[in-house]
């Protein structure tokens, strides 16, 4: 994640998450240990779908939504992108002090399939 401090705000800008790319090892009570890969595709359906998606810090204070422009997404051939642009003094902060470390995002899984993985951990594959 590019992060760059201007005057009045900040801007965050990379990829929030690659398609196709094995997550670190997650657990699921139901699952048990998997890895998750996302469909191509999937973020462009998602953003048809939802008219606003919100920039939020922490997965819960709301920064800005792309309603208002205050973030961009878009899905390309590696995966979701985002621009952000903040003046949040919390966010400003953290920035200065070199503790944003990355994107994540929320998500509600309407068709998701599960295989096998070869070292036992599980694989689930988001696809819609």
């Amino acid at each position: 994640m590019k992060i760059e401090i201007r005057a009045d705000k900040v801007v965050l800008e990379g990829y929030v998450n690659a398609t196709e790319k094995a997550s670190r090892v997650l657990y699921d009570k139901d699952i048990g240990r998997f890895r998750e890969y996302v469909d191509p595709g999937v973020f462009s359906r998602s953003l048809q779908k939802n008219e606003n998606v919100q920039l939020k810090f922490n997965h819960q204070k709301v920064l800005g939504d792309s309603a208002s422009g205050t973030i961009r997404l878009n899905e390309d051939a590696i995966g979701l992108y985002g621009v952000a642009e903040t003046d949040d003094a919390e966010i400003r902060e953290a920035a200065e002090k070199g503790k944003l470390q990355g994107w994540s995002f929320g998500m509600i899984v309407n068709k998701d399939r599960i295989e096998p993985g070869d070292d036992r951990i599980k694989k689930r594959y988001l696809e819609d």
